[in-house]
């Protein structure tokens, strides 16, 4: 019994390690902004500052086994680039796809693997990122739990409101999606494990400007898949 505690304690302690660390890779998407006043600044920093806390309040799902829930619902992968709003990328070596807003620039990545950013408007970003799982059966609900407790612990943790959240899956790969506002930031963050690795796409723009790139950052995040 001590040494399946033990084993138990050891294979929560290391998923909640990945969860911290990709958790904060998504939450530390601004720093350093070449602008950054007011709210959105203020938003950032809290922001990044709550990421382990964000990924403790998720991580406490793995150490008991997750409920029944529904089955996730089928999403196909967005093609198209919003009337030339959209760019594609492909990363060949590291072996995954999506599109990214037109005129962002690409910054190599210190934490994460790639982010695209608005230099003018430090609030506008689009991040992937990825860590190794901790084991070959790592998967969300048995990880993270189920989506809606998962989303709200996501929230809560970063003090921001839930505006809706999703359990989907796109050309075979299962996605756990949140949507949260908070102070004048909107912020998508979308999670997958494959390939041995758990992915996390995010993104966030002002609300100000959610008419200007609202849409375009949600199609990027459902154009993500990874794989080429």
């Amino acid at each position: 019994r001590r040494a399946a505690a033990m084993a138990l304690r050891t294979a929560s302690g290391a998923a909640l390690a990945c969860m911290a660390l990709l958790l904060h890779s998504a939450s530390s998407l601004a720093p350093s902004p070449p602008r950054a006043t007011g709210a959105s600044a203020a938003v950032r920093r809290e922001w990044a500052a709550g990421a382990a806390g964000a990924a403790a309040a998720v991580g406490v799902a793995a150490l008991a086994p997750p409920p029944a829930v529904a089955e996730p619902t089928a999403v196909p992968l967005t093609r198209g680039l919003m009337g030339g709003r959209l760019v594609k990328y492909s990363d060949i070596t590291k072996g995954f796809q999506i599109s990214h807003p037109v005129g962002w620039d690409l910054f190599p990545g210190d934490g994460y693997d790639v982010r695209w950013m608005d230099i003018v408007r430090g609030d506008e970003n689009l991040i992937v990122s990825t860590v190794p799982a901790d084991s070959a059966d790592f998967a969300l609900d048995k990880n993270l739990g189920d989506i809606k407790d998962a989303a709200e612990r996501f929230a809560n943790r970063k003090g921001a409101k839930l505006v809706s959240f999703r359990d989907r899956t796109t050309e075979g790969v299962r996605f756990y999606d949140f949507e949260i506002s908070k102070d004048g930031v909107h912020g998508w963050s979308s999670w997958c494990v494959a390939k041995g690795k758990v992915w996390n796409v995010f993104a966030t723009v002002s609300e100000k400007r959610m008419a200007f790139w609202g849409k375009e950052l949600q199609a990027a995040i459902l154009s993500f898949l990874p794989r080429l």
